[in-house]
């Protein structure tokens, strides 16, 4: 096994250890953190929209997708497979974690033509070429790793039938905050905040796994305004009551972004919902204010805020059977490719990028696009495409069959991985 494959399965292990326990957590927040906690018609409906948003830019593409079989790649809970199952004649959901397959087979409104998969293999091999007419999978890509995301790529253009379209959502690059100015004193003075609950002050309890969910006033005490471009955020991590020793990870990626423009001494509110530790017990949840990329308010004497919480296991939870891993928090991480790699990464695999469409869903800080890709049935030379399996399969490339002369194409080397990560505590 080669060095890349190791670590490509390694990192998908990763994936899969935290997507499991999303899964059984909570996974509506960890899909979609402005939905209801546990409202699963809001969270269904939400698909349905998204759905007919995507068919609606691959319509704006000048493209029709054949209603055939459908791929929803990185599926959680089927969000997204059960709109597309009510649209083609057969649906598949592939995920990497079993928590949100078996959650997703227990939503299927439509088991005779649609069907979920654990796929727990850094590829899509389990699929055949051209297996699908129309592919898509949003706020999936940006949670595998940079190199995983290029591979899972070329997957996603390899399973496309000729004809076929694809759509998918992939971060670019992360946008550089707007720094903030120093006050009037010539000091940085900016970095200053208040953080308080709104309302009684008093110690939380959480039956685990439920996430936690707290509204907090937030106050700018600095002198110059919070703007948009400052990418100011709400971010948090758990420590240990008995000892301030900090629950791994120190930072999950969980975040809530100001609601806009904040003047020098004016206060917003906002909700903060994240996940617990597994582990019963006394912990300290600690809260404060990042500039994404920058820096943390309190590393700049900033007070934060503390809120005392109490884990409870209840009974016949997953926590009782084993099913969660004691004292860890799940993480959730952010990567982006960057936009010529990922088209060198469909051309590698035989498929057209026909547009980039700027896209917001993974938030302010990141440069994001909706791409959307055909597979042509013929080269521009009007050769058919041919899978080539000479190499071993992490290396797999497209290239035209062979001409009537016998001149063989010339295969391009891999392209260079490279990525961009979010900048974490």
């Amino acid at each position: 096994m080669s060095d890349d494959h190791y670590g490509d399965a390694a990192r998908l292990e990763h994936v899969r250890s935290n997507w499991n326990e999303f899964g059984r957590r909570n996974p509506i927040s960890a899909i979609d953190s402005g939905l209801p906690t546990q409202d699963w018609d809001a969270f269904f409906a939400s698909g349905e929209r998204v759905v007919s948003g995507l068919l609606d830019r691959v319509r704006e593409a000048g493209m029709v997708p054949i209603r055939g079989a459908a791929l929803d790649f990185g599926c959680g809970v089927g969000r997204l497979t059960q709109a597309l199952a009510a649209r083609f004649e057969r649906t598949t959901g592939v995920d990497v974690a079993e928590s949100m397959i078996d959650r997703a087979r227990s939503f299927n409104r439509f088991p005779d033509r649609c069907e979920y998969v654990l796929n727990d293999s850094p590829d899509l091999s389990r699929f055949g070429n051209g297996s699908f007419d129309f592919v898509c999978s949003v706020l999936v890509l940006q949670h595998v790793g940079p190199t995983l995301a290029q591979r899972y790529v070329e997957e996603l253009v390899r399973v496309l039938r000729p004809g076929g379209v694809a759509i998918f959502q992939l971060p670019s690059a992360l946008l550089v905050a707007t720094s903030l100015p120093n006050g009037p004193d010539g000091m940085p003075s900016s970095y200053l905040a208040e953080i308080r609950l709104t309302g009684p002050e008093e110690r939380q309890v959480i039956q685990a796994p439920d996430p936690i969910a707290l509204t907090l006033t937030v106050t700018n005490q600095g002198s110059t305004v919070w703007l948009p471009g400052h990418q100011i955020r709400v971010g948090k991590r758990w420590l240990y009551a008995d000892n301030g020793r900090v629950v791994e990870p120190e930072d999950d990626g969980t975040r809530v972004a100001l609601p806009g423009a904040v003047e020098a001494g004016a206060s917003v509110e906002v909700v903060l919902v994240a996940a617990t530790p597994s582990r019963p017990g006394e912990y300290l949840l600690e809260v404060d204010l990042v500039q994404e990329g920058v820096t943390w308010f309190g590393d700049h004497g900033s007070p934060t805020l503390l809120v005392e919480c109490k884990v409870v296991e209840i009974e016949g939870s997953a926590l009782e059977s084993g099913g969660q891993t004691a004292g860890i928090v799940p993480r959730m991480e952010m990567d982006g490719v960057p936009r010529e790699l990922v088209s060198e990464s469909v051309a590698a695999a035989g498929g057209v990028v026909v547009a980039a469409l700027d896209d917001h869903s993974a938030g302010p800080e990141w440069q994001s696009y909706l791409y959307v890709v055909k597979k042509p049935r013929r080269t521009s030379d009007g050769r058919r495409w041919r899978w080539l399996r000479r190499q071993p399969a992490s290396e797999k490339v497209l290239a035209p069959a062979m001409s009537s002369a016998g001149d063989a194409p010339v295969l391009q080397p891999p392209p260079a991985r490279n990525s961009v990560r979010r900048c974490l505590r």
